[in-house]
């Protein structure tokens, strides 16, 4: 998962999630759940597609790490910056792929994340 490379762990979007994390939440669910799949999944899927807020406190993280954000092309820079400058408070962030990938596991379940075209595009 970290390529050899351990300090990925510590901090970016790699620190904040394991593999097993949509089979571990889909499986409590099953054992506990009493909303739909699709119901509990639905306002993460909305907020990626719709979009939030840059706060203060967020911009400040993101200056933080901004040439970490800036290098990474086609990951956290697609989300948090614009023309080489990171997004400034009061922008609206969307994150169309993260809706398209809970889009699919809400629909699909875990296996589209791990055997289906979700996990084959990761």
């Amino acid at each position: 998962m970290y390529g050899g490379n351990l300090e990925l762990k510590k901090k970016g979007p790699l620190s904040v999630a394991v593999p097993g994390e949509v089979a571990g939440l889909f499986t409590a669910w099953k054992q506990l759940g009493k909303l739909p799949w699709k119901q509990l999944v639905y306002p993460a899927e909305k907020l990626a597609a719709e979009g939030y807020m840059i706060s203060k406190y967020l911009y400040m993280q993101m200056n933080a790490t901004r040439d970490d954000i800036l290098a990474d092309k086609g990951g956290l820079s697609e989300l948090f910056a614009s023309n080489g400058e990171l997004k400034k408070p009061g922008t609206i962030v969307c994150n169309p792929k993260l809706a398209f990938t809970l889009k699919q596991i809400a629909e699909h379940g875990p296996k589209v994340f791990y055997n289906g075209t979700v996990g084959v595009n990761l």
